[in-house]
């Protein structure tokens, strides 16, 4: 069985302002960002 992701996944604020100049394809770009960070996780590797 797998062990739960216990590490919160945060979006530097910075990045979050990033994203919204990108329009319309915003919520692209963070869900994007979250599977990437999600998968990294339950990888145990680094960003």
């Amino acid at each position: 069985m797998q062990e739960p992701i216990r590490e919160a996944m945060i979006i530097n604020p910075n990045l979050y302002r990033t994203f919204m100049k990108a329009g319309k394809d915003f919520h692209n770009l963070i869900a994007m960002y979250l599977f990437y960070t999600y998968n990294a996780q339950h990888q145990r590797t680094k960003d």
